[in-house]
């Protein structure tokens, strides 16, 4: 079996605390506005629950987790444990 390394990244994120338009970044905002099927779209369920679309299929963001912006069609959601073993700021 082979070991593997993450590669050295920069992303973009930030934790998904509820709908507030302020405070939620240009691009999450875009995504807003994407078409629905296509990958990169964001769709506010409602104060804690945002739908992503990656990779064709759909991935529940629950309040708390971080959504990641890796670029324009490609976002990702992650809890935040997960996030901060896996990325420290920049």
């Amino acid at each position: 079996m082979a070991k593997y390394k993450t590669k050295p990244a920069t992303v973009e994120a930030f934790q998904w605390n509820g709908y507030n338009e302020k405070t939620n970044p240009k691009w999450f905002t875009a995504a807003q506005h994407r078409a629905s099927d296509l990958d990169g779209a964001a769709r506010i369920v409602n104060d804690s629950i945002v739908h992503i679309i990656a990779a064709g299929r759909m991935i529940k963001a629950n309040r708390g987790d971080y959504i990641i912006h890796y670029d324009e069609s490609d976002l990702r959601v992650m809890s935040a444990v997960t996030f901060d073993q896996m990325f420290v700021k920049a």
